[in-house]
């Protein structure tokens, strides 16, 4: 997650892999984004970048991608990461009720 406001790359991962560099790669990504369009250096000195530990995760090797849909949309919508593996059952219906009537919850 690419925070402007904030100034943060963050990484959620589920499985509690680290990507510290793919977050740094997208820092990276964003100086040269910055330079190119702007016509001047981003400081990167100030921003935060790294991987999350103290988030959801999965017990299991099925649940990533809701996981993953869960993390955009919480995060989205400004809500603490508050559910959990018992909640994947019922978000997985609600995504596919979504899907479905092309409306989201």
């Amino acid at each position: 997650v690419i925070d402007l406001k904030f100034k943060t790359v963050k990484s959620y991962d589920s499985m509690c892999q680290r990507h510290d560099d793919i977050c740094n790669l997208l820092l990276l990504y964003l100086k040269e984004e910055h330079k190119a369009k702007k016509g001047r250096e981003l400081d990167s000195a100030r921003w935060t970048v790294g991987s999350l530990k103290d988030i959801p995760q999965q017990k299991n090797g099925s649940d990533c991608g809701v996981f993953a849909c869960k993390y955009a949309d919480y995060i989205a919508k400004g809500k603490p990461l508050t559910f959990k593996q018992c909640h994947m059952p019922l978000f997985r219906k609600l995504m596919m009720w979504e899907i479905l009537n092309q409306k989201l919850l």
